[in-house]
């Protein structure tokens, strides 16, 4: 009996074919189950929009105006 050496595949066409739809399958992606949540209401954003207008005003005005 002869030993196979080489590159040589064997099934013949069905396995080719299974091969290479194995190939085109498509990738798995996680996906988010996890709501949404809101971690400060508008008024919270809105202070904390203002504290950071104030500081930046602040750093502007030269050291005597405050």
């Amino acid at each position: 009996m002869a030993m196979r050496t080489g590159n040589r595949q064997s099934g013949g066409r069905q396995a080719r074919q299974a091969k290479l739809s194995e190939q085109l399958a498509a990738p798995v992606y996680i996906t988010r189950k996890i709501a949404y949540y809101d971690f400060l209401d508008e008024d919270a954003l809105a202070a904390i929009e203002a504290q950071a207008f104030i500081a930046q005003r602040k750093e502007a005005m030269p050291d005597a105006w405050y």
